[in-house]
Parts: structure tokens; C-alpha cells; sequence
């Protein structure tokens, strides 16, 4: 199916530079992390796995689990250390916070933000907040979404494919709709990174202004490694340094 072109009302976006930024915004934030730089860290090598991995269900995400990653762009080669931490959870959503003090709150990686708080995003010159309609917690402006979701995202397997149909308003009044993203299951690769060697599930999901690659360990119940396209996002690459449990949580 071919993708749709972004439909906007005549309020206030004329073209497609401000769905654009609307766009990168919440792709900024779809680690739960922001950054800022330039194109490096794209290249991966992918290696074959150790052996062929099982369907992966969707891992359980326990209030006080904290992930600790490094974070790579241009100006730090080095990179920096960052963490997101589980805050809470309801149904199906969790609520993460950030190293920055960002509160995500979302169904899964791969799912655009359903609701973003205490959050500046990279570029972004204003705190953005997402909630869709099937997410009831406090929105105070900002940025309002309907997400819909068409297919099945666990358990990951070579093959599988899902996208995402998102329209909303933000707290300006401009409107936009049927913004698609899409995501498949590549395939089974092997990466190494400081951490170690990990058997993965490659993910990419895109849409017409961003694409990002996630990298997901079963053995770690999260993904090792995650890049975003360096040519239309801001951030670029993120390693999987350690998970603290919740008995030891915090950053």
C-alpha cells in the first residue's frame, strides 16, 4: 500500500516543513532519550547468529527496572551515559522516566509516544505532550494524538510487519493526518557492542521523515543497540551498557 501524504487543515500548517518538525519531534523521542548532533555512528556490522532465536513475547516491564545505555553523536565520539527507568504501568502502557527528567509513557519502543511530559526535545524550542485516545492519564498541552496501530507487534519474528495511522492537533491548532509509519522484522543478526555479543531481532520502522533501527536482545529483554537515520533525525546511536533491577533502581 502506498504511503499516504500528511492531510492539514488551513489553520496554520501550509506545507510540509511543519509537519516535518511535528514528525521529528516524536521520533526524537522514541528511545525515551533526546540528543543533538551530526551524522556518525550509522554503521553496524551484522553478524550471523550464534544460533536461530525463538519468537520473543513482549518483555515485562517491572516499575523500578532501570536500562543504562550510551548515548553517541557527533560532538561526544565518546559518548555519553543515559538511562531510562520503568515509573509505572497501566494495561498495556508504561511510564518511563529519563535521565533528562522526561516522562514517556508508551505501549512498547516501536509505538509513537502516547503521552511525553517534562520533556524538551531536541530543536524542539517548547515542552511537547502526546495522548492519544485510548490513553486516559493527565494532558495539559502540547500535543495531542490518535494512534492506531494495524497488526500484531509480538512475538517478534523474521517477517513480521506492523504500521502505525497517527493524526492530531497540537496546542497551537495545527492539525495533521494520516501520518504512517511502518515496521518489519528484518532479521536475526548478531551485533557487538562494548557490552558484549548479542543475538538480535533487527527492527526498522520509518515513515516518510524518519527511520530508526532497533536492535532487540531476547537474552537482554530489551535492545542492545538503536540507530536513527542520520539524514532525518537528530539522534544516532544508543548501546546497551546494563539493566538494574528494581531491588537496585535508580540511576
Amino acid at each position: 500500500m502506498a504511503e499516504t501524504e500528511p492531510r492539514v487543515n488551513k489553520n496554520k500548517i501550509d506545507g510540509s516543513p511543519g509537519i516535518k518538525r511535528i514528525a521529528t519531534l516524536l521520533a526524537i523521542l522514541a528511545p525515551g532519550i533526546a540528543a543533538t548532533g551530526c551524522t556518525i555512528h550509522s554503521h553496524v556490522d551484522e553478524l550471523p547468529v550464534s544460533q536461530p532465536l525463538a519468537p520473543m513475547p513482549k518483555p515485562s516491564w517491572e516499575v523500578g527496572t532501570t536500562w543504562h545505555y550510551l548515548a553517541k553523536w557527533k560532538l561526544f565520539d565518546s559518548g555519553t551515559r543515559v538511562w531510562r527507568q520503568v515509573e509505572a504501568q497501566r494495561d498495556d502502557l508504561h511510564r518511563l522516566i529519563t535521565n533528562q527528567g522526561c516522562k514517556v509513557t508508551q505501549a512498547d519502543w516501536f509505538t509513537p509516544a502516547v503521552h511525553v511530559r517534562d520533556c524538551r526535545a531536541a530543536g524542539a524550542g517548547f515542552t511537547q505532550e502526546v495522548t492519544p485516545t485510548f490513553d486516559t492519564w493527565p494532558l495539559e498541552g502540547g500535543i495531542k494524538q490518535q494512534v492506531k496501530r494495524v497488526g500484531d507487534t509480538w512475538p517478534l519474528q523474521v517477517g513480521k510487519s506492523w504500521h502505525y495511522k497517527t493524526s492530531g492537533v497540537n496546542s497551537r491548532g495545527w492539525e495533521w493526518e494520516e501520518m504512517d509509519s511502518r515496521c518489519v522484522v528484518e532479521s536475526e543478526v548478531r551485533v557487538e557492542i562494548p557490552a558484549g555479543g548479542f543475538d538480535t531481532f533487527k527492527v526498522v520502522c520509518e515513515s516518510k521523515w524518519w527511520k530508526g533501527t532497533w536492535y532487540v536482545a531476547p537474552s537482554l529483554g530489551t535492545y542492545a543497540l538503536y540507530i536513527s537515520d542520520p539524514d532525518l533525525t537528530e539522534r544516532k546511536r544508543y548501546e546497551y551498557l546494563e539493566t538494574s533491577p528494581p531491588e537496585l533502581s535508580g540511576p
